[in-house]
Protein backbone atom coordinates (compact mmCIF):
# COMPACT_ATOMS: atom_id res chain seq x y z
CA UNK A 1 0.00 0.00 0.00
CA UNK A 2 0.94 3.42 -0.34
CA UNK A 3 -0.17 7.02 0.16
CA UNK A 4 -0.70 9.66 -2.90
CA UNK A 5 1.17 12.40 -2.43
CA UNK A 6 -1.86 14.40 -4.16
CA UNK A 7 -5.13 13.08 -2.65
CA UNK A 8 -3.71 11.66 0.07
CA UNK A 9 -5.30 8.23 -0.34
CA UNK A 10 -3.92 5.57 0.18
CA UNK A 11 -4.11 2.79 -2.18
CA UNK A 12 -2.09 -0.39 -3.51
CA UNK A 13 0.81 -0.35 -6.54
CA UNK A 14 -1.31 -1.19 -9.10
CA UNK A 15 -2.78 1.97 -8.70
CA UNK A 16 0.37 4.20 -9.15
CA UNK A 17 2.45 4.33 -12.75
CA UNK A 18 5.92 2.85 -12.65
CA UNK A 19 8.91 4.59 -11.82
CA UNK A 20 12.25 3.54 -11.99
CA UNK A 21 12.81 5.99 -9.63
CA UNK A 22 10.65 6.38 -7.28
CA UNK A 23 9.90 5.16 -3.73
CA UNK A 24 8.69 1.37 -4.13
CA UNK A 25 8.95 1.57 -8.19
CA UNK A 26 6.28 3.38 -8.36
CA UNK A 27 5.08 7.49 -8.91
CA UNK A 28 4.28 9.57 -5.55
CA UNK A 29 1.17 10.40 -7.40
CA UNK A 30 -1.30 7.59 -8.32
CA UNK A 31 -2.84 6.66 -11.58
CA UNK A 32 -6.43 8.83 -11.33
CA UNK A 33 -4.29 12.40 -10.20
CA UNK A 34 -1.78 11.88 -12.75
CA UNK A 35 -4.59 11.39 -15.34
CA UNK A 36 -6.37 14.75 -14.12
CA UNK A 37 -3.16 16.72 -14.44
CA UNK A 38 -2.79 15.30 -17.96
CA UNK A 39 -6.46 16.33 -18.80
CA UNK A 40 -5.98 19.78 -17.44
CA UNK A 41 -2.42 20.31 -18.71
CA UNK A 42 -3.64 19.11 -22.29
CA UNK A 43 -6.55 21.96 -21.92
CA UNK A 44 -4.43 24.47 -21.42
CA UNK A 45 -2.29 23.95 -23.97
CA UNK A 46 -4.50 23.01 -26.70
CA UNK A 47 -1.90 24.74 -29.43
CA UNK A 48 0.81 22.13 -28.34
CA UNK A 49 -1.10 19.08 -28.26
CA UNK A 50 -2.66 20.14 -31.86
CA UNK A 51 0.63 20.49 -33.28
CA UNK A 52 2.45 17.30 -31.63
CA UNK A 53 -0.26 15.65 -33.41
CA UNK A 54 0.17 16.81 -36.66
CA UNK A 55 3.74 16.01 -36.32
CA UNK A 56 3.01 12.47 -35.51
CA UNK A 57 0.59 11.97 -38.11
CA UNK A 58 2.50 13.38 -40.69
CA UNK A 59 5.45 10.89 -39.90
CA UNK A 60 3.84 7.99 -38.98
CA UNK A 61 1.43 8.06 -42.21
CA UNK A 62 2.94 5.78 -43.96
CA UNK A 63 2.87 3.06 -40.77
CA UNK A 64 -0.71 3.92 -40.09
CA UNK A 65 -1.83 2.81 -44.02
CA UNK A 66 0.07 -0.43 -43.99
CA UNK A 67 -1.18 -1.17 -40.86
CA UNK A 68 -4.79 -0.44 -42.42
CA UNK A 69 -3.90 -2.44 -45.67
CA UNK A 70 -2.75 -5.46 -43.80
CA UNK A 71 -5.33 -5.82 -41.45
CA UNK A 72 -8.35 -5.32 -44.49
CA UNK A 73 -6.52 -8.19 -45.79
CA UNK A 74 -6.16 -10.38 -42.94
CA UNK A 75 -10.26 -9.28 -42.46
CA UNK A 76 -11.82 -9.52 -45.45
CA UNK A 77 -15.30 -10.61 -43.96
CA UNK A 78 -15.10 -7.47 -41.17
CA UNK A 79 -13.48 -4.97 -43.65
CA UNK A 80 -15.36 -2.62 -45.25
CA UNK A 81 -15.46 -3.59 -49.19
CA UNK A 82 -16.28 -1.50 -51.96
CA UNK A 83 -17.52 0.71 -49.25
CA UNK A 84 -19.50 -1.24 -48.35
CA UNK A 85 -19.95 -4.05 -45.32
CA UNK A 86 -19.29 -7.28 -46.43
CA UNK A 87 -22.39 -9.28 -45.92
CA UNK A 88 -23.10 -12.18 -44.00
CA UNK A 89 -23.98 -15.97 -45.48
CA UNK A 90 -27.51 -15.61 -43.61
CA UNK A 91 -28.11 -11.50 -45.39
CA UNK A 92 -27.59 -13.10 -48.39
CA UNK A 93 -30.12 -15.89 -47.88
CA UNK A 94 -32.29 -13.77 -45.65
CA UNK A 95 -32.34 -10.88 -47.81
CA UNK A 96 -36.27 -9.85 -47.02
CA UNK A 97 -35.96 -10.09 -43.66
CA UNK A 98 -32.30 -7.99 -43.17
CA UNK A 99 -33.76 -5.29 -45.07
CA UNK A 100 -36.81 -5.28 -43.29
CA UNK A 101 -35.07 -5.25 -39.99
CA UNK A 102 -32.53 -2.31 -41.53
CA UNK A 103 -35.88 -0.37 -42.36
CA UNK A 104 -37.68 -0.72 -38.80
CA UNK A 105 -34.37 0.75 -37.23
CA UNK A 106 -34.53 3.33 -39.51
CA UNK A 107 -38.11 4.09 -38.66
CA UNK A 108 -37.61 3.96 -35.27
CA UNK A 109 -34.80 6.47 -35.55
CA UNK A 110 -37.39 8.70 -37.23
CA UNK A 111 -40.27 8.23 -34.86
CA UNK A 112 -42.27 6.98 -37.85
CA UNK A 113 -43.53 3.51 -36.62
CA UNK A 114 -46.56 3.11 -35.05
CA UNK A 115 -47.86 1.00 -31.87
CA UNK A 116 -50.58 -0.41 -34.21
CA UNK A 117 -48.51 -1.05 -36.95
CA UNK A 118 -48.17 -4.83 -38.27
CA UNK A 119 -44.47 -6.02 -38.04
CA UNK A 120 -45.37 -9.22 -39.49
CA UNK A 121 -47.29 -7.71 -42.52
CA UNK A 122 -44.13 -5.07 -42.75
CA UNK A 123 -41.56 -8.32 -43.06
CA UNK A 124 -43.50 -9.65 -46.00
CA UNK A 125 -43.96 -6.72 -48.11
CA UNK A 126 -39.70 -6.51 -47.77
CA UNK A 127 -39.79 -10.46 -48.35
CA UNK A 128 -41.99 -9.98 -51.26
CA UNK A 129 -39.38 -7.18 -53.32
CA UNK A 130 -36.37 -9.66 -52.40
CA UNK A 131 -38.51 -12.69 -54.77
CA UNK A 132 -39.55 -10.61 -57.21
CA UNK A 133 -35.59 -9.44 -57.24
CA UNK A 134 -34.44 -13.33 -57.49
CA UNK A 135 -37.19 -14.30 -59.59
CA UNK A 136 -37.14 -11.82 -62.29
CA UNK A 137 -33.41 -10.55 -62.03
CA UNK A 138 -34.91 -6.60 -62.01
CA UNK A 139 -33.62 -5.22 -58.48
CA UNK A 140 -36.94 -4.35 -56.17
CA UNK A 141 -37.07 -2.06 -53.53
CA UNK A 142 -39.81 -1.72 -50.84
CA UNK A 143 -41.06 2.12 -51.11
CA UNK A 144 -43.33 4.66 -49.02
CA UNK A 145 -45.95 5.48 -50.57
CA UNK A 146 -46.20 8.54 -48.75
CA UNK A 147 -42.17 9.16 -47.86
CA UNK A 148 -41.32 9.33 -44.22
CA UNK A 149 -39.06 12.50 -44.68
CA UNK A 150 -39.99 15.24 -47.30
CA UNK A 151 -40.28 19.29 -47.01
CA UNK A 152 -44.61 18.78 -46.39
CA UNK A 153 -45.32 15.24 -45.49
CA UNK A 154 -43.90 12.56 -42.98
CA UNK A 155 -44.93 9.43 -44.19
CA UNK A 156 -45.47 6.06 -41.57
CA UNK A 157 -43.89 3.24 -41.45
CA UNK A 158 -46.50 0.74 -41.80
CA UNK A 159 -47.80 -1.82 -44.07
CA UNK A 160 -50.78 0.33 -45.89
CA UNK A 161 -47.76 2.67 -46.80
CA UNK A 162 -45.47 0.21 -48.30
CA UNK A 163 -45.15 -1.93 -52.19
CA UNK A 164 -42.10 -3.36 -53.87
CA UNK A 165 -41.46 -1.65 -56.95
CA UNK A 166 -38.40 -1.59 -59.46
CA UNK A 167 -35.52 -0.24 -58.16
CA UNK A 168 -35.55 2.30 -61.35
CA UNK A 169 -38.72 3.58 -60.29
CA UNK A 170 -38.47 4.18 -56.54
CA UNK A 171 -34.76 6.04 -57.20
CA UNK A 172 -36.13 7.88 -59.82
CA UNK A 173 -39.24 9.35 -57.77
CA UNK A 174 -37.35 9.75 -54.41
CA UNK A 175 -39.38 11.61 -52.12
CA UNK A 176 -40.85 13.96 -54.27
CA UNK A 177 -43.59 12.24 -55.93
CA UNK A 178 -47.13 10.48 -53.93
CA UNK A 179 -50.45 9.81 -54.22
CA UNK A 180 -52.89 13.18 -53.68
CA UNK A 181 -49.62 15.10 -53.54
CA UNK A 182 -50.93 18.97 -53.41
CA UNK A 183 -50.62 20.57 -56.72
CA UNK A 184 -48.41 23.86 -56.74
CA UNK A 185 -45.54 22.18 -54.57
Amino acid sequence: MKTCNQCGAEKTLYDFYRKAGGAQGVSGCCKSCQDIKGREWAARNKNKVAAYLRKWRAENAAKGAEYHARWRRENPVTSRISGRRAESKWTRTHRGVANAKTARRVASVLHATPAWANPERIAKVYQLAARLTKETGVKYHVDHIVPLRSKIVSGLHVEYNLEAIPATKNISKGNRHWPDMPTGV
